[in-house]
């Protein structure tokens, strides 16, 4: 994950890493575009379909991209698919918002 741009993102109870009861998650796709563009943005909401099992072993690859960008509204999609058939592993819809 990208050097957070200020200290209440190293905070955020999803991925900061300073938040003692935080989850500590790390984001590669999705929830990294608003970081990988510059910008500081907060999760409002985020929903994932899983549509497949995923098995041991199986390799996926990981899709993510920009949806809709309105003033301060950000929505992102995202899709993990099988790497051996490209069928669809989840789904997820995410909305941030953007400081200005």
């Amino acid at each position: 994950m990208p050097v957070a741009k200020n200290p209440s993102e190293t905070m955020c109870f999803a991925c900061g890493k300073d938040n003692p009861i935080g989850l500590h998650i790390e984001f590669d796709i999705t929830g990294n575009i608003p970081y990988a563009q510059g910008l500081v943005a907060h999760t409002a909401r985020c929903e994932i379909r899983y549509r497949q099992p995923l098995r041991k072993g199986q390799t996926i690859l990981l899709k993510g991209w920009t949806e809709k960008l309105k003033g301060r509204l950000m929505v992102l999609r995202g899709e993990a698919r099988l790497k051996s058939d490209n069928e669809l592993i989840a789904e997820c819809t995410a909305s941030f918002l953007v400081e200005k």
